[in-house]
């Protein structure tokens, strides 16, 4: 317990600050909601503090989506898709494809669970990337 509140009160100490601008995703609130909240949390992970000042380092998060047809039924209507979600921090890139199908008794619930499937399979990705920032900013003396 004391290791946890140890390394907890560590890393507020010797955080870093940082500066997020969001782009993009205009097009569906949900999928810029639900990414936006994922990246602040992995930057909170890392031990980031979040403040927009001219001496701050700010990452540019550009987000984007879009969804591809892949199967018709025998209604002529579209009943798989592969969601495509790309997420660009600063230069690096991320992204991920997930197959769905389409369901009108679950409405928008297979495409939100896509949503964050193909967030989740670039998390791990995304963490280490963070990381790497984090112990840049610490060699600088931040």
């Amino acid at each position: 317990m004391w290791l946890l509140i140890w390394f907890f009160l560590i890393s507020v100490a010797f955080g870093g600050e940082i500066c997020l601008k969001f782009h993009g995703s205009g097009e569906d609130p949900y999928v810029a909601h639900r990414v936006y909240h994922h990246i602040k949390n992995l930057f909170l992970e890392t031990g980031f503090k979040f403040s927009c000042y001219k001496t701050t380092d700010k990452v540019s998060v550009e987000v984007s989506y879009s969804e591809t047809p892949i199967s018709v039924s025998s209604r002529q209507r579209v009943s798989s898709y592969i969601l495509h979600l790309h997420i660009k921090l600063n230069e690096k890139s991320f992204s991920s494809s997930v197959p769905y199908s389409v369901n009108a008794s679950y409405g928008e619930i297979p495409r939100r669970k896509a949503i964050e499937e193909a967030f989740g399979r670039i998390k791990l990705n995304i963490l280490e990337y963070l990381l790497e920032l984090k112990k840049h900013a610490g060699d600088r003396g931040d």
